[in-house]
């Protein structure tokens, strides 16, 4: 491996996107996510390891808390696995930036979603084909509809539910952290070494989920209840996409999001507009 950017998983990223071409994941295939999410495949995140460095390099890799830091982009599938790793940036990197180079340099490698499937981002992220984002601007976290402040609008229930769903990115990290401390206090093995160890705690991560590891429960669980929506008519969510994509049209994700947002706030009763 080098000591800069390293993706993995790519081969096995390439089998599990064909199983789910057809067949919406377990998760998103009942109440309060399906059919609106039925067509997502996992999320993107990135996340920050302390890092020692020397001399004018070090300003390059001071992050947001002001601490050399480099930088972990991954995506993360629907069971908690990491199916592809981009490590080494430094931490004074914006997300979408890293996100840019990943899908340049390592094109071949990338798992990029299917023509009518998509992975869930962060509002740091553009709304883009392959990328759905979150409604900027507008309620997004999950503790801020706690103690009864509940989605009033279609924006915040699309980012509510939007935000159950990526949790998936940030538990996996968090289990990873959890189950590997080396993660925690990795500062004094420089770059290289330390770019290794974060790929191999994560093959670990998800040997360990192969071999029936401990799967964290249901993450999915939500406080507004979906009830049965069998006869809820369904987004006719992949036509969109592959006219858009026809037409080459970077806006349709915009409009997708539209028309995910719309249905569901239909469907639950809550204003289109404010």
């Amino acid at each position: 491996m080098s000591g800069r950017t390293h993706p993995v998983f790519s081969l096995r990223t390439a089998a599990l996107l064909e199983r789910r071409k057809t067949q919406p994941h377990p998760k998103v295939r009942r109440g309060a996510f399906y059919p609106w999410f039925e067509n997502c495949i996992g999320a993107l995140d990135e996340t920050h390891i302390r890092l020692q460095v020397s001399g004018d390099s070090n300003l390059n890799f001071i992050g947001r808390h002001m601490v050399p830091t480099f930088n972990v982009l991954a995506v993360v599938d629907l069971d908690c696995r990491f199916i592809f790793v981009c490590s080494g940036r430094p931490g004074s990197m914006h997300d979408y930036s890293i996100l840019q180079q990943a899908l340049v340099h390592y094109h071949d490698h990338f798992p990029h979603p299917p023509q009518d499937k998509f992975y869930l981002v962060d509002s740091a992220y553009a709304n883009s084909p392959g990328f759905l984002a979150p409604y900027r601007n507008t309620r997004y976290h999950l503790q801020q509809f706690q103690h009864g402040h509940l989605p009033e609008t279609m924006e915040e229930l699309f980012n509510y539910r939007h935000a159950q769903l990526r949790c998936s990115v940030e538990r996996t990290f968090g289990q990873l952290k959890n189950k590997f401390r080396i993660l925690k206090s990795i500062s004094n093995y420089g770059l290289h070494t330390s770019n290794r160890i974060v790929v191999a705690c994560m093959a670990l991560h998800d040997f360990i989920k192969d071999n029936g590891g401990d799967t964290g429960g249901d993450w999915t669980q939500t406080s507004i209840h979906a009830g049965n929506n069998d006869d809820c008519i369904q987004p006719d969510l992949p036509d969109l996409m592959q006219e858009a994509a026809i037409e080459g049209d970077q806006g349709y994700m915009d409009r997708l999001r539209d028309m995910i947002a719309a249905s569901m706030a239909s469907y639950f009763g809550i204003p289109l507009h404010p």
